[in-house]
């Protein structure tokens, strides 16, 4: 068995030609997957197949990318919430929204690098 990361000429060679679309590893004979039941494998040498594996990744990664936008937004509350509180930053009170949303997207820039998506199409 090959993991999902695998390229589609690395496992063409090891001829693992067959791809479950829940969990990504590969096996050389068609059928159900032994590790999702009810999950069929699906034939890496069709095109159709590919897109729909990349179609796959990218809805994974949306939907990543867009939990950690809300844990960043969360944090950024908090944080500037917080700072919000000492007298020195009354005088950037008319920033605060800014200043949450740049905290916001910097904490979600650094959750995606932390917390890649998982992979399945062959690339």
């Amino acid at each position: 068995m090959s993991d999902a990361g695998a390229s589609d000429s690395a496992g063409a060679a090891a001829g693992l030609a067959f791809i479950c679309g829940t969990c990504g590893k590969r096996y050389a004979a068609e059928g159900d997957c032994p590790a999702c039941p009810g999950s069929a494998l699906l034939d890496l040498r069709r095109p159709d197949v590919q897109e729909l594996l990349k179609d796959i990744d990218d809805r994974a990664r949306r939907s990543r990318d867009q939990r950690w936008l809300w844990v960043g937004v969360a944090v950024a509350v908090l944080i500037i919430g917080f700072l919000n509180l000492q007298p020195f930053w009354q005088l950037v009170r008319r920033s605060t929204i800014t200043l949450m949303a740049l905290a916001a997207a910097g904490i979600q820039r650094l959750l995606m690098k932390l917390f890649p998506a998982r992979r399945i199409s062959p690339r």
